[in-house]
């Protein structure tokens, strides 16, 4: 007898591996030829045929992602389970796929529904479709932050050189040098003691406008893109295009496709585009951070499912896969990312504005509190904007370098910590993290000492319950501390722990910052272990 099967854990390297070796010692212990596909870090190893699969009595997933290209084994009998199970219970998902075999009267194809059923969870037969979609879409989610990952390490490492080397005003292009050789005017001319100062002073736009203006004459921007700084100028932005949007984008695509397949990409990525937000032609959409992204998923993979319920004559039936499922799906993603988490992020957003406003700002600890919270809640999302938006607008009430840069002071810490926090951990408490966030700490400290709180996105994703509430407590006691003790910073744009020398108080800021890495680290972690204390407990007392 022939078996196939695949293995995929979320990182795709070690356990991948160690699943496939050993679900094949067991099957040829038994006398079966067995063939498994690995489905890791390299792509497809062993690539299962449609030969392979018209000879197979049936076939085992150990999978913790979603399966690439899984309607190569549509109505092949099957046994489902995790990673975790083709590594300590290969046997019994041997017997479980035998008993199927056996059941099935020598029939090598089975219904769609048989094949679906989750290894060693009967459980789930009696879950209706909110429970099985919601399952789904966490697996969903899984693959899609498995998927990020590259470009969190690649993005975060680009920006992390150009940041060091070159320093973080080097790209602007209305620094003095550029201001000055293309309008005539310096700093000083303008009333501008540094280029910090410039960079929040509110006749900044005026000063872009006219050095944009300038340089967009043909032999001046020529001559910028030909620049040491105008080079640099593109190698930055264009690394900041692993975080926005690609990074939304990627996320929401591989959820999608986690939860159906290929026709969830396209969908998928539409769906991302729009949470990213921004403006449409006269069309704007606050950005859904990745809460957005993780809803634009499901939403793409719940419009294949309905596609996939039109009844087609089966001589249309590839154009429907090709063609209409994609761009129905597409379509309906959409509408759905505008007229609803589109609407309701702006909704948010702007209720929350309005909500910090009426506070006051009486109580500068309570209040730093809260937008320190506001900023790690979603990790550039709704409710982090509307922070953000908060400490900006503050500053029309008052000096622009007054209001604003106290508030964007203690923003500046909260969103650095959720980054250097979990790169950190991920380094020194390696046992608490799997070997994908191992390898991805350096790149996500790096993002965090930057003020790019994305990095922290695929830790979030996969364990919301502890990481969230830990870093909202650290950013927001953090925040609390610089914003009560009125501490400015230089700028309202781009802060990174990297500003120091802008800080009006370094040494008091940079206390109160590790303070609040120190207990996001310390919440974590105790999080983290009464969950694996939990978890002890309950298998003690199943055994007993």
């Amino acid at each position: 007898m022939k078996i196939l099967a695949i293995t995929a854990c979320t990182a795709g390297v070690a356990h991948t591996y160690m699943a496939a070796k050993t679900l094949e010692n067991k099957a040829k212990a038994r006398g079966y030829e067995i063939k498994v596909e690995k489905q890791g870090a390299n792509g497809i190893d062993d690539r299962i045929t449609a030969k392979d699969v018209a000879e197979a009595s049936g076939i085992i997933f150990a999978t913790d992602v979603g399966v690439a290209e899984m309607e190569r084994f549509d109505g092949l009998l099957s046994v489902q389970g995790k990673v975790k199970d083709g590594i300590k219970k290969a046997d019994e998902m041997i017997d479980a796929l035998e008993q199927k075999i056996e059941a099935s009267g020598g029939e090598k194809k089975a219904s769609a529904t048989s094949a679906s059923n989750e290894f060693m969870q009967e459980e789930e037969n009696n879950d209706n479709f909110v429970m099985k979609f919601l399952k789904s879409w966490y697996k969903g989610a899984l693959s899609g932050v498995s998927h990020i990952i590259p470009l969190v390490i690649i993005g975060g490492l680009c920006v992390g050189l150009l940041n060091l080397f070159f320093g973080y005003d080097y790209t602007h292009l209305y620094d003095e040098a550029i201001l000055t050789e293309y309008t005539g005017k310096t700093y000083a001319d303008l009333g501008i003691i540094n280029a910090a100062e410039g960079l929040a002073n509110s006749e900044i736009g005026a000063i872009k406008k006219e050095v944009y203006a300038a340089i967009a004459e043909p032999e001046a921007k020529a001559q910028f893109e030909s620049s040491f700084q105008g080079i640099m100028h593109f190698l930055y932005y264009s690394t900041l295009k692993a975080f926005n949007p690609l990074l939304i984008c990627v996320l929401a695509a591989f959820t999608a496709y986690g939860m159906v397949g290929k026709p969830g990409l396209a969908p998928g990525f539409v769906g991302g585009y729009v949470a990213v937000g921004g403006g449409f032609g006269k069309i704007s959409i606050m950005t859904g951070g990745f809460l957005g992204g993780l809803v634009a998923g499901a939403a793409a993979a719940l419009f294949v499912m309905l596609v996939r319920q039109i009844k087609v004559p089966a001589v249309l039936e590839s154009v429907k896969m090709i063609i209409i499922t994609p761009l129905l799906a597409g379509v309906l993603t959409l509408l759905f990312m505008y007229a609803g988490p589109g609407k309701f992020f702006a909704t948010l957003n702007s209720g929350l504005v309005d909500w910090l406003t009426s506070m006051g700002t009486n109580n500068l600890l309570i209040l730093g509190f809260i937008l320190g919270a506001m900023a790690c809640f979603d990790m550039g999302g709704p409710v982090n904007k509307a922070a953000y938006m908060f400490c900006i607008g503050v500053g029309t009430s008052g000096s622009f370098l007054g209001d604003a840069s106290i508030f964007y002071a203690a923003f500046t810490a909260a969103k650095c910590i959720p980054g250097m926090s979990l790169g950190i951990m991920s380094f020194v408490f390696k046992r608490f993290f799997d070997k994908e966030d191992r390898l991805a700490g350096p790149s996500t400290a790096i993002l965090g000492f930057c003020g790019i709180t994305e990095g922290a996105i695929p830790y979030a994703v996969k364990d919301p319950m502890r990481i969230i509430p830990a870093h909202m407590i650290g950013g927001g006691i953090a925040a609390g501390l610089i914003l009560s003790s009125k501490i400015t910073i230089g700028t309202v744009a781009g802060g990174a722990v990297f500003m120091l020398p802008v800080i009006s108080e370094p040494l008091a800021w940079l206390t109160y910052f590790v303070i609040g890495i120190a207990v996001s680290m310390a919440l974590t972690i105790g999080l983290k272990m009464m969950s694996k204390q939990g978890k002890a407990e309950a298998k003690s007392e199943a055994k007993a």
